[in-house]
Protein backbone atom coordinates (compact mmCIF):
# COMPACT_ATOMS: atom_id res chain seq x y z
CA UNK A 1 0.00 0.00 0.00
CA UNK A 2 2.92 2.33 -0.48
CA UNK A 3 1.07 4.14 -3.30
CA UNK A 4 -1.68 5.18 -0.87
CA UNK A 5 -1.88 8.52 0.90
CA UNK A 6 -2.85 9.23 4.50
CA UNK A 7 -5.19 12.23 4.56
CA UNK A 8 -6.88 13.31 7.77
CA UNK A 9 -9.41 10.75 8.98
CA UNK A 10 -9.32 8.89 5.65
CA UNK A 11 -6.54 6.37 5.68
CA UNK A 12 -5.64 4.85 2.34
CA UNK A 13 -6.89 7.07 -0.42
CA UNK A 14 -5.07 6.44 -3.68
CA UNK A 15 -3.78 9.60 -5.30
CA UNK A 16 -5.27 10.26 -8.73
CA UNK A 17 -4.27 13.18 -10.91
CA UNK A 18 -4.63 13.63 -14.61
CA UNK A 19 -4.29 16.33 -17.22
CA UNK A 20 -5.08 16.63 -20.88
CA UNK A 21 -1.85 17.99 -22.28
CA UNK A 22 -0.76 14.47 -23.22
CA UNK A 23 -3.79 13.03 -25.03
CA UNK A 24 -3.09 9.42 -24.06
CA UNK A 25 -3.67 10.25 -20.39
CA UNK A 26 -7.32 11.07 -21.12
CA UNK A 27 -7.87 7.50 -22.28
CA UNK A 28 -6.36 6.26 -19.03
CA UNK A 29 -8.63 8.55 -17.01
CA UNK A 30 -11.67 7.33 -18.95
CA UNK A 31 -10.64 3.74 -18.29
CA UNK A 32 -10.36 4.39 -14.55
CA UNK A 33 -13.48 6.51 -13.98
CA UNK A 34 -16.14 5.35 -16.45
CA UNK A 35 -16.32 1.59 -15.77
CA UNK A 36 -17.59 2.40 -12.29
CA UNK A 37 -20.67 3.95 -13.89
CA UNK A 38 -21.35 1.86 -17.02
CA UNK A 39 -21.03 -1.55 -15.44
CA UNK A 40 -17.46 -2.58 -16.30
CA UNK A 41 -17.25 -6.25 -17.33
CA UNK A 42 -21.00 -6.71 -17.84
CA UNK A 43 -21.08 -3.79 -20.27
CA UNK A 44 -17.90 -4.98 -21.99
CA UNK A 45 -19.36 -8.46 -22.48
CA UNK A 46 -22.58 -7.00 -23.91
CA UNK A 47 -20.57 -4.71 -26.19
CA UNK A 48 -18.32 -7.44 -27.57
CA UNK A 49 -21.24 -9.81 -28.09
CA UNK A 50 -23.15 -7.16 -30.06
CA UNK A 51 -25.95 -6.75 -27.51
CA UNK A 52 -25.18 -3.05 -27.00
CA UNK A 53 -23.16 -0.21 -28.51
CA UNK A 54 -21.36 2.89 -27.30
CA UNK A 55 -24.65 4.76 -27.74
CA UNK A 56 -26.02 2.86 -24.72
CA UNK A 57 -27.36 5.20 -22.04
CA UNK A 58 -25.04 3.64 -19.42
CA UNK A 59 -21.97 4.56 -21.43
CA UNK A 60 -23.24 8.04 -22.23
CA UNK A 61 -23.99 8.69 -18.56
CA UNK A 62 -20.49 7.54 -17.59
CA UNK A 63 -19.02 10.11 -19.99
CA UNK A 64 -21.16 12.81 -18.36
CA UNK A 65 -19.64 11.88 -15.00
CA UNK A 66 -16.19 12.15 -16.55
CA UNK A 67 -17.03 15.58 -17.99
CA UNK A 68 -17.83 16.78 -14.46
CA UNK A 69 -14.09 16.65 -13.83
CA UNK A 70 -13.44 19.39 -16.41
CA UNK A 71 -13.38 22.06 -13.74
CA UNK A 72 -10.13 20.65 -12.40
CA UNK A 73 -6.74 21.99 -13.53
CA UNK A 74 -5.95 21.30 -17.18
CA UNK A 75 -2.92 21.55 -19.35
CA UNK A 76 -0.80 19.23 -17.25
CA UNK A 77 1.37 16.58 -18.81
CA UNK A 78 2.47 13.29 -17.25
CA UNK A 79 5.43 14.85 -15.46
CA UNK A 80 3.33 17.76 -14.23
CA UNK A 81 0.60 15.77 -12.59
CA UNK A 82 2.87 13.15 -11.08
CA UNK A 83 4.65 16.01 -9.32
CA UNK A 84 1.43 17.14 -7.63
CA UNK A 85 1.79 14.56 -4.89
CA UNK A 86 4.59 14.38 -2.36
CA UNK A 87 6.77 11.33 -2.42
CA UNK A 88 5.98 9.31 0.68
Amino acid sequence: MEDMVYFGIFQYIPALANGGKDGWTLEVLQGVICPNFYGANDFFNELTSGKTTFTDVRYKESLKKLLNLRRRPRGLDWTGFTGLFPKL
